[in-house]
């Protein structure tokens, strides 16, 4: 089991290495969120308080409290100063941005091949490992991709392990108590399969009674300390008793903590006598209290994290997020992603029934197992219906599946005669398992879509090389050009792709699509000293007369001078002359930004 999970590392870090490390030395990430952890990292190397969430260089000149959390900071940082001590400073960086995707694959290589061999037995291990380096999402794992999304696909295995594990060893389920709380720390994208664990226990104790009782005590009470400990050393030192629904805060962890404390009393106080009925009423009371007490604190966050986005906000930033569109949207815009991935899951619900189906007729131990994982597969596939980013993790809850499918029907060739059907459906197997089908038909159809973020296509590198040689400023920015502004310049971005900044949204957006004079007095209130967008931003489309569109057309305002060499598809940078902008108006940027009410403080010297 370690050595096939090994050879499978090796073979990924032999394939992408190399190139990646070329890459992060003269490109650095191309994923914005990926480019916005590292500003946060930068500024704690740079001294930021490991407490202070606020980026300072988005949201200019006010800032913005991050719903990120620390704890991913950590450990790259670590690497950047290992890094920095090993090669010398300037590799610092891309030794992290390197190494860090690998290390976390290969945490996750182990986890799946203990689940693959919980589920599935042994046989089931080999497949695994394979069908990983084959899954649609493993681009997760590449040189660059610091954000915390490989570490929550992470964390999903572990917790659905040491579940799984838990049938064998009870106190595994404790383990999986600690990880539910820390995955939600990590980013509320987790909540369906956290909310998917802490449902497992109390239903397994309602059909088994005292049988389960010491895995769902054993989870419930670590839980409810690590829950509390992350609060306590954590969330409350950062937002304070805030209740906020992107992040584990006080919406959610008095629910949390209450529910976990109630399961505990639950299992040490009824006894092996308590009837189902009663188990049932006594669950279902407890879950009415957690939901009533999300409700009575922060009623919106029953809606989902995004409950509070702004409507105005969507057509202008999030309807224009590709992760966050729904099938209809993902198959009108990009049939290839569609195709490759859908059919995929699709796919793997399939086999994870069959195997189902088959074990139970043998009475496996492993069925279990099996149905809590093809239960966290089938929630995330039914999200990824809705917001396709939710496919992300649930790519990698469909390997140990496959992978199963694999190994049952890699048994009835050995103990069936190997006739050319049984063979072929055996090649099957494997074939669904590395998408290969799928894959196919998606290369037979459409062309795979590039990156929907034009860092390289933009010449980012080479621009802000432009807007570095300027002073320090405020940048009027189009949204997907903040988070370079944020990591590799000394200015500050005022739109950045991030749900808290709504103001800087809005407003980088109104001014770049108002009609030049009103564009003008609205840079002004807002302090802006430079204008940045991409070719490809779209902004031209939201007003034929607007500031991006008259430049675009080739009349720029004698208030605006140019910076650098404008390409066709490069990034476009211009700097406000402030000789032609009544000077009054930059007092107002001290006040308020325009958007937005409450001004962050300024950041401490």
């Amino acid at each position: 089991m370690l050595l096939s999970a090994l050879l499978i590392w090796s073979l990924f870090v032999g394939l992408t290495g190399v190139a990646g490390w070329q890459d992060m030395l003269t490109h650095g990430p191309t994923d914005p969120d990926s480019v916005m952890r590292l500003a946060q990292i930068k500024d704690l190397l740079a001294g930021q308080s490991f407490f202070d969430a606020t980026q300072y260089r988005m949201n200019a000149p006010f800032g913005l409290e991050m719903h990120w959390s620390r704890l991913i900071d950590v450990p790259i940082a670590a690497l950047v100063l290992l890094g920095n001590a090993l090669l010398g400073a300037e590799y610092g960086v891309p030794f992290a941005l390197t190494v860090w995707p690998t290390i976390v694959l290969l945490a996750v290589l182990l986890t799946l091949a203990i689940l693959a061999r919980e589920v599935g037995g042994t046989r089931a291990v080999l497949p695994c490992m394979v069908f990983t380096l084959a899954c649609p999402r493993i681009a997760a794992f590449m040189p660059g991709q610091i954000d915390h999304h490989n570490v929550q696909i992470l964390l999903c295995l572990a917790v659905a392990t040491c579940v799984v594990t838990s049938r064998r060893v009870p106190q595994m389920a404790g383990a999986a108590g600690v990880i539910v709380p820390l995955s939600l720390s990590v980013g509320m994208e987790t909540a369906v399969y956290a909310l998917i664990c802490c449902a497992w226990f109390p239903c397994l104790w309602i059909l088994k009674g005292h049988e389960a009782a010491e895995q769902m005590a054993s989870f419930s009470i670590s839980l409810f300390c690590t829950t509390g400990l992350l609060m306590a050393g954590l969330l409350i030192p950062v937002s304070g008793f805030s209740a906020q629904c992107d992040v584990l805060s006080f919406a959610y962890a008095p629910a949390l903590m209450a529910g976990a404390l109630g399961l505990y009393v639950l299992a040490k106080t009824v006894g092996p006598s308590g009837r189902r009925p009663v188990r049932l009423a006594a669950i279902s009371a407890l879950a009415a209290i957690c939901i009533l007490s999300i409700a009575s604190v922060a009623p919106d966050c029953l809606k989902g994290p995004y409950a509070s986005l702004a409507t105005d906000l969507r057509p202008i930033w999030f309807d224009h997020i590709p992760e966050t569109w729904n099938l209809v949207r993902v198959w009108h815009e990009d049939v290839h992603t569609a195709l490759v991935l859908y059919p995929y899951f699709a796919s793997a619900i399939a086999c994870g029934g069959w195997a189902v189906w088959t074990l139970s007729r043998r009475s496996a131990r492993e069925m279990d197992g099996l149905i809590f994982v093809l239960v966290m597969l089938t929630a995330g596939a039914a999200l990824g219906v809705f917001q396709v980013r939710a496919l992300t993790g649930a790519a990698f809850l469909a390997i140990p599946i496959f992978a199963v499918f694999a190994a049952c029907v890699h048994e009835l060739i050995t103990v069936k005669a190997r006739t050319p059907g049984v063979l072929a459906v055996w090649l099957l197997a494997w074939m669904m398992g590395t998408n290969a089908p799928w894959l196919a038909v998606a290369r037979l159809v459409a062309a795979e879509p590039s990156s929907h973020y034009a860092s390289n296509g933009c010449r980012l590198a080479e621009g802000l090389a432009t807007l570095n040689n300027s002073p320090p400023g405020v940048v009027i920015n189009s949204f997907v050009v903040g988070p370079w502004i944020a990591a590799f310049s000394e200015h500050g971005a005022v739109s950045g792709p991030y749900h808290r900044n709504e103001g800087g949204i809005s407003s980088a957006h109104r001014i770049l699509t108002a009609e030049p004079e009103a564009a003008r007095r609205l840079i002004a209130s807002r302090g802006g000293r430079y204008l940045a967008w991409c070719k490809d931003d779209r902004l031209f489309e939201a007003n034929s007369i607007g500031l991006v569109a008259t430049i675009e057309s080739g009349l720029v305002p004698d208030w605006l001078e140019p910076l650098g060499i404008h390409t066709h598809e490069g990034l476009r940078l211009y700097e406000v002359r402030r000789s032609k902008v009544p000077t009054d108006a930059y007092s107002a940027a001290t006040e308020r930004p325009v958007g937005q009410d409450t001004p962050v403080p300024p950041k401490p010297q």
